[in-house]
């Protein structure tokens, strides 16, 4: 009779995981989203800057291109119109200049209409310095009188001020015996430490110095209001005063030929040739 032999089945060789959480899963999976998201969301930032500045450059380069064309074109014709009038001004400035009876006093007339515009641009230049010295100098005239303003609010909140100060004090000292009957002293000592610091914040003038106190910064605030004002009215001033320069200015440019032109007689003799 054979033997019978019992077959053994071997053992699974699947690896083996710990128990599955799916709270923690379920967060590592939404912690995974998210950093994916900022990621993207970052990503599209830098996305849309860089869109941004080659929108920006195509811009520019087609730009260029546009009028380095236009501008080949456009100097061409603007060189042939140069070259014809150059040769209507030579031909026409020597015949003028061999029968202009006045050659001189035309040009003085030119220079005295030059003139009058040179200053203009002086006068406007001086005023613009003049405003910025006056900015500054109101500027400054108005951060004195905000000190001085501090300063004298203060004065006349001293008591006030005084009052917190005492009320801060008492505060500290309930502090200091609530932890003294707990035996606290290490807190007790630091709450200690903080009078002292409120102790020299207190002001406490006798009324008299009080008084003079008040009105010396009364005083100095009057007068630093008063020297805001005055420079703030030479502010006013050179501003208008430069406004209407740059217009007589822009006046004097734009009518300058026709009025030079105008200042001379319509009919001269010629000389003759």
């Amino acid at each position: 009779m054979p033997t019978s032999v019992t077959t053994i089945p071997p053992k699974s060789s699947a690896p083996s995981y710990p128990p599955s959480d799916p709270a923690a899963d379920l967060q590592k999976l939404k912690d995974s989203l998210k950093a994916d998201q900022d990621k993207s969301a970052d990503l599209t930032k830098e996305m849309n800057l860089l869109k941004a500045q080659i929108a920006d450059l195509q811009k520019s380069v087609d730009e260029i291109d546009s009028k380095g064309k236009n501008y080949e074109k456009g100097l061409q014709t603007i060189e042939q119109q140069k070259k014809d009038l150059e040769t209507y001004f030579n031909t026409k400035k020597a015949m003028l200049e061999a029968t202009v009876p006045n050659k001189e006093e035309v040009s003085k007339t030119k220079e005295r209409g030059d003139k009058e515009v040179t200053e203009l641009v002086a006068t406007v230049t001086r005023l613009q310095d003049e405003v910025t010295t006056n900015t500054g100098a109101y500027q400054a005239a108005k951060a004195d009188t905000q000190q001085k303003q501090q300063k004298y609010t203060s004065e006349v909140n001293l008591l006030t001020r005084n009052d917190v100060w005492i009320k801060d004090l008492g505060g500290l000292r309930t502090a200091i015996e609530k932890e003294d009957t707990k035996n606290n002293v290490s807190r007790m000592y630091f709450l200690i430490l903080e009078m002292a610091d409120v102790f020299k914040k207190l002001d406490l003038p006798r009324q008299a110095e009080y008084l003079d106190r008040l009105k010396n910064a009364a005083s100095e605030l009057s007068i630093a209001t008063n020297t805001e004002r005055d420079k703030k009215q030479a502010l006013d001033d050179s501003t208008a005063n430069l406004r209407q320069a740059e217009k007589d200015l822009e006046e004097a440019k734009s009518k300058r030929r026709d009025k030079i032109l105008q200042s001379i007689p319509e009919k001269a003799a010629a000389v003759a040739a």
